[in-house]
């Protein structure tokens, strides 16, 4: 059964939003080449950190090796500067944004958008900065060695009263991918998220009698959480919000009606979820079509590696999980 799901939901539905691929970097440890805030660095510098964001109209595709992003047709939107804001950020809005990206400014890096891939679509390494005459930030992967001789994953540098000051850490950020207009399945053939990073959020729209947007997807066990929420619905439409094991309709596991009463969101948080292969979704028999977006608070993988079809097994363990997760 999960073998004849497997292979349907790979040819259930085809790609047709897009995809942002989005950076969370580690806190900065280093300010003016030092492990101590001093000169002129803001004083919650050791709590910012770099955040940036690639948005394609096509999945990356495998094995990329240095691929330039900039040049890309597939290239939507880009953003990148610092989660508190201490910096100007540098965006594809900006009217200086092809010069942004691709000039030296204060960063000096010359990198611009570089992606590369492993087998799976994930992105494995990758330099991207974006730097105007003010400020400049940028993310490396591999890290290289800074003139301060400690190694160089994130950096921004920009400047106070004139002065400049520099922020940087050693450790590179993870990325997770958000599926933009990413249509699901019926809950007795979910479509597979996409391989690759793994998977933070998807979005799409739902209406219809019995209308089900149901996702498959691969999870390594541990902790689990997920949350749903409807855009556009109004009162008296109600929704259901459910994951389950894949092979029983994704039943038997955990789910939430979503009304007005909460404001149409819902979140269902598992503490320790069995690894394997699990379907989630809403449904609802309304006709209108609003918007929809799950998050995965705990991101996950897309189609498996074939290895990990085998930690599939275990059925009868994940319902009692998933059950108890509803009762509770």
């Amino acid at each position: 059964m999960v073998k004849a799901c497997f292979a349907a939901v790979l040819c259930g539905a085809a790609f047709g939003g897009t995809v942002t691929y989005n950076y969370t970097g580690n806190t900065f440890n280093d300010c003016n080449g030092t492990n101590s805030l001093n000169g002129t660095c803001p004083a919650n510098s050791f709590s910012d950190r770099v955040l940036a964001s690639l948005t394609l109209s096509a999945p990356l595709g495998a094995n990329l090796s240095s691929a330039n992003q900039v040049t890309s047709p597939n290239l939507v939107a880009w953003m990148i500067g610092d989660a508190l804001g201490d910096a100007p950020a540098f965006a594809s809005t900006d009217a200086n944004a092809a010069s942004e990206i691709t000039g030296t400014g204060v960063a000096n890096f010359h990198n611009g958008i570089s992606i590369s891939t492993d087998s799976s679509g994930a992105i494995s390494a990758w330099a991207m900065d974006a730097s105007n005459a003010a400020s400049g930030v940028g993310i490396t992967s591999p890290t290289f060695i800074g003139g301060s001789g400690h190694p160089i994953a994130d950096a921004l540098v920009s400047s106070t009263g004139g002065v400049f000051w520099h922020l940087s850490n050693g450790f590179t950020g993870t990325w997770t991918q958000t599926l933009n207009g990413y249509q699901g399945g019926p809950a007795a053939a979910p479509v597979f998220l996409l391989s690759g990073s793994p998977v933070a959020a998807v979005s799409g729209s739902i209406g219809g009698a019995g209308a089900q947007e149901f996702y498959s997807f691969f999870w390594g066990g541990g902790p689990f959480s997920a949350s749903a929420s409807i855009t556009g619905a109004s009162s008296p439409t109600s929704y259901t919000f459910t994951a389950g094991p894949v092979g029983s309709f994704c039943g038997g596991g955990a789910s939430q009606l979503l009304n007005s009463g909460d404001s149409f969101a819902g979140t269902i948080a598992i503490s320790s979820l069995p690894a394997g292969q699990y379907c989630i979704g809403i449904e609802t028999n309304s006709l209108a079509d609003p918007g929809y977006s799950l998050t995965f608070n705990t991101p996950v993988s897309g189609v498996p590696e074939p290895g990990g079809l085998a930690l599939i097994p275990g059925g009868l363990a994940i319902i009692f999980a998933l059950r108890r997760a509803r009762r509770a």
